[in-house]
């Protein structure tokens, strides 16, 4: 009866213990639990045929290790007597009982006890006298006296223990790995063997960052480290000897305390490393590349930057445009300086970007963390030079008879396509009414443009790559962006002798105006000219080749200047006095709506 009232009562205690959420029996059935008579289950037996009797017993479900002889344990427990009267319990002194298994510092009862346990394993043991303190007891245990015990095992560890490590996910791509002497960036949550949490980084808000193999880290976790890939989970589990020893950390965690962290690698690098750069597409060949990026050129380019676990902190696609600047003069980071070099236009590069040569220990702000590798995704727009000439190639060579080429101020007719160094299209003359008239002179055209037309036949057919301060400069214009290197393709269909500037209207060679205009003019008789009679008269005349009209505008708008010109009087028509139509520079000059 006795027993049963201690059974009854230890059970008690056990609820009351471990009412804050360790080990029992739950609703999901987590574990097992038994409570019955030492007839039921018998005895522990090992090899020295002990008499111990188990009395409860919960098992987690997981156990990857059991105590054995010669493991070191860590347990709590409530010891009492048969009658249920305490004598000794670890929860007052606030610590475990810490110590080796069989190896003679335990009472011969809970050696056996001990033996075969889980981590987070729960025990009443009921423990004879002659496995326990004898005929002669102690001060608290009278002679003779079954003792029972209430435990519950936390920690499990050998010493010839090493590091266990468990990778938990490992990235498809893992391109290098962790070696010592790295700087390693990354988050962990420890815990105890128990599953009890002692410290997590991501409480902390920032990762922890240190360098491998320098003595910076317990030595488990050097360990644990190598060899991992960035971005990998790992579990990594160490005896003492390898974490905190037989003194703890003094605040989280128990002296002689096996522990187990859950590591997520951000990323690493080596004091050693350079930017590396990896081409991930291209427009080109790569033999065909018009043009590669050189030190003191100008490049404009679009990028993604991120963090090595893809976390974005800059795009020059979300500012809605490119990136703009000079290399090799200190006006990008040391790692895109480096990893710039080389590139084609048009090619996706990525650029890996090691910490010394980004944004060191420092990052910036809150959007790159201090030690951090970055990725940069940059696709090159253009590349120019300062001292870049306008380049030409003839795509379509003149016909053979070609006895006309393009010279200074010559009125010329052309269709055009403009486009990036990319392919990427701004105009075209296509997208406007019929073909592109202008003057051949600076002012009219870009200058780059000015010099790529020079010397072109009627048939012929060039591409110009114009860098842009022979283009539209680093403003730019509507519709194309600032410092942008200009590939116009340009077929010429018409070349025009021009007139003298503030010339509308001219006579052919051999032809001039009549002394008796008006009276050729006026078709109704009524001795003056109209808008109209003056128009069919000009308009005639230039069809026949007897004379010509400054090229470029339209006709009736000209000739509508004309009239507007002659017209002194203002009155709408055209008397004798006014019947001379100019054909030398006037000081109205070419309006602007021609």
């Amino acid at each position: 009866m006795a027993l049963k009232v201690a059974v009854v009562g230890l059970v008690a205690v056990f609820f009351l213990l471990y009412s804050d959420g360790s080990p029992r029996k739950d609703d999901e059935g987590n574990g097992t639990a038994e409570v019955e008579k030492a007839a039921d289950q018998g005895p522990l037996k090992d090899d020295r045929s002990s008499e111990l009797e188990v009395l409860h017993q919960w098992i987690p479900s997981k156990c990857e290790r059991k105590v054995k002889s010669g493991d070191f344990v860590r347990y709590h427990y409530y010891g009492m007597l048969g009658d249920g009267t305490h004598f000794d319990n670890s929860y007052a002194r606030g610590k475990t009982y810490d110590t080796y298994v069989d190896s003679g510092w335990l009472i011969p009862g809970m050696d056996q006890a001990l033996l075969g346990m889980c981590v987070n394993e729960h025990r009443i043991v009921s423990i004879p006298s002659r496995l326990a303190y004898g005929d002669t007891g102690t001060d608290d245990i009278p002679g003779g006296a079954t003792i029972l015990f209430n435990y519950v095992l936390v920690d499990i560890w050998n010493p010839d223990d090493t590091v266990q490590i468990v990778s938990t996910y490992v990235p498809e791509k893992c391109e290098r790995k962790l070696e010592d002497t790295d700087f390693v960036r990354y988050h962990y949550t420890g815990y105890l063997l128990n599953g009890e949490e002692f410290h997590s980084s991501y409480d902390d808000g920032r990762s922890y960052d240190t360098y491998v193999g320098k003595g910076y880290l317990i030595g488990g976790m050097d360990i644990g480290l190598i060899g991992s890939c960035m971005l990998e989970k790992r579990d990594i589990i160490m005896p003492p000897h390898l974490g905190y020893g037989d003194k703890g950390d003094g605040k989280n965690i128990p002296p002689s305390a096996t522990i187990r962290f859950e590591v997520e690698i951000l990323d690493f690098h080596n004091p050693k490393d350079n930017a590396v750069s990896i081409t991930l597409n291209s427009m080109f060949d790569e033999d065909k590349c018009p043009r590669r990026v050189q030190e003191t050129d100008y490049v404009r380019y679009h990028y993604n930057g991120t963090l090595v676990d893809n976390t974005s902190f800059d795009s020059s696609y979300s500012r809605g445009g490119t990136y703009n600047t000079y290399v090799g003069i200190r006006s990008l980071i040391g790692g895109m300086e480096r990893g710039i070099i080389g590139t084609c236009v048009g090619e996706t590069r990525r650029i890996v970007i090691p910490p010394h040569l980004g944004y060191g220990e420092q990052g910036v702000d809150d959007k790159i963390p201090g030690s951090a590798v970055l990725i940069f995704d940059i696709y090159l727009v253009d590349v120019h030079n300062p001292k870049d000439e306008v380049k030409v190639t003839v795509l379509q060579e003149p016909p053979a008879d070609c006895l006309r080429r393009v010279k200074e101020n010559d009125y010329i007719t052309v269709d055009y396509h403009l486009e990036q160094m990319d392919g990427s299209k701004l105009d075209s003359s296509q997208d406007h009414k019929g073909s592109f008239g202008t003057y051949n002179r600076l002012g009219n055209i870009l200058a780059g443009l000015h010099r790529g037309v020079e010397g072109m036949c009627v048939g012929e057919i060039r591409k110009f790559v114009i860098p842009p301060h022979l283009g539209f400069g680093e403003e730019g214009t509507s519709g194309i962006p600032g410092s942008a290197v200009l590939v116009y393709t340009v077929e010429l269909h018409k070349i025009e002798d021009p007139l003298p500037d503030g010339v509308l209207f001219m006579w052919s060679d051999g032809n001039a105006q009549s002394d008796d205009l008006l009276k050729i003019i006026d078709d109704d008789g009524d001795g003056k000219a109209s808008m109209d009679e003056l128009m069919s008269y000009v308009l005639k005349e230039v069809d026949a080749g007897n004379a010509k009209l400054i090229p470029g505008g339209v006709r009736e708008k000209v000739v509508e200047q004309l009239f507007g010109m002659m017209d002194k009087n203002e009155d709408g028509f055209l008397q004798e006095d006014e019947m001379q139509i100019p054909d030398k520079p006037q000081d109205a000059g070419v309006k602007e709506e021609l």
